[in-house]
């Protein structure tokens, strides 16, 4: 080396030197931005429209509908379209209260079985073959 070249070993320090103690970051991390889980919850907790909770005290009139928040107010509707025949709402409840029914498919040479957890399994008889659109063919 000569004698020009001058090797520093220590780095300079950038910016403000922080004392001991002393935060470098003094406001925080900022908020994150709301996604719409976030907002979603925001809402269902938030007071539930006087036209639902008017609906609803028909419905179900043991209930105190003015301590009623959106979120539940939902589900007392889900509740009631289940009991009036609605299919997609009693799956609905049924699936978040006992659990979802697992589908199984099994392929056994040339024949298909088809079966729910829990429930008889459906054979194809021979010759019948799913179609594109998950319908028996001949």
């Amino acid at each position: 080396m000569s004698e020009k070249q001058i090797i520093n070993t220590k780095k300079a320090p950038r910016g403000k030197v922080w004392l001991p103690g002393q935060s470098g970051n003094p406001k925080g991390r900022p908020p994150a931005a709301k996604c719409i889980p976030d907002l979603l919850r925001a809402i269902g907790d938030g007071p539930a429209s006087p036209d639902v909770t008017r609906t609803l005290k028909d419905k179900f009139p043991s209930i105190d509908m003015t301590k009623l928040n959106a979120r539940q107010a939902m589900l007392y509707t889900t509740y009631y379209q289940a009991q009036t025949g609605d299919d997609d709402a009693r799956d609905f409840i049924a699936n978040r209260t006992e659990g979802k029914i697992k589908d199984v498919i099994e392929v056994h040479d040339s024949r298909i079985v088809v079966h729910a957890e829990g429930a008889d399994e459906t054979t194809l008889p021979e010759g019948e073959e799913l179609g594109e659109d998950s319908t028996p063919t001949n």
